[in-house]
């Protein structure tokens, strides 16, 4: 095996250890929802449109125009223990992760496993889907294929890799919320600026459905 470690002391690299990495993104797919506000949501958006209105100084005379709160919550699905070891948790500023190229994305934003207690970069390279919905009142369904990495070496070797990961996920949501918050009245969104929110969590669940938590 050669050895990548190539320190400036040892003089310009040979031909065989010099790479031209390319990252190849599909465009996505999506689709607008209608769906149920947990009840968490239904309060905090609640609150925040009381303070808001309350900030203009004009109280409950004022008709609401963000969008209907649904009074009932879904019931959330008990988490698969199976699905544990694809359960990573996340602390990443959504409009910051938006800036980034999808190369910086795939480089620096890992999750850390719930089960292993390490951080890791890597899915499987299959489509997945995503659901964006808070602070939303219609929510979008993003459908991500794998993203290619090509590799060209200076003795004129080429391979390409089809790749899914924590980074590109996260990277096509941020670019997904910047969309939706150019045309906030359409998707309803009822609390919070794009600057607010930060990737909490993210779910692997079978057959390639990716849950993701938001927060703010």
């Amino acid at each position: 095996m050669t050895l990548l470690n190539w320190p400036p002391a040892k003089g310009e690299k040979p031909p065989h250890l010099q790479v031209k990495r390319t990252y190849e993104a599909p465009v996505p797919s999506r689709a607008d929802f209608d769906f149920r506000q947990p009840r968490h949501a239904v309060e905090e958006r609640r609150v925040i449109l009381s303070a808001a209105l309350d900030h203009h100084g004009q109280g409950d005379a004022v008709e609401e125009k963000i969008g209907a709160s649904i009074p009932r919550a879904g019931r959330v699905a008990p988490i698969p223990r199976r699905t544990l070891e694809r359960d990573f948790r996340l602390n990443h500023h959504v409009a910051t992760v938006g800036t980034l190229t999808l190369e910086q994305a795939d480089e620096l934003l890992h999750g850390c496993g719930a089960l292993v207690r390490r951080l890791e970069r890597d899915l499987a390279p299959r489509p997945v889907s995503v659901d964006i919905v808070y602070p939303l009142s219609v929510g979008v369904r993003l459908k991500l294929r794998p993203f290619t990495v090509v590799e060209e070496w200076g003795d004129g070797t080429r391979s390409e890799e089809k790749r899914m990961s924590v980074g590109y996920v996260l990277w096509s949501a941020a670019r997904e919320y910047e969309r939706i918050y150019l045309d906030w009245a359409k998707y309803k969104v009822w609390g919070h600026g794009l600057e607010d929110l930060v990737f909490e969590r993210l779910l692997v669940r079978p057959r390639g459905r990716l849950d993701l938590w938001v927060g703010s």
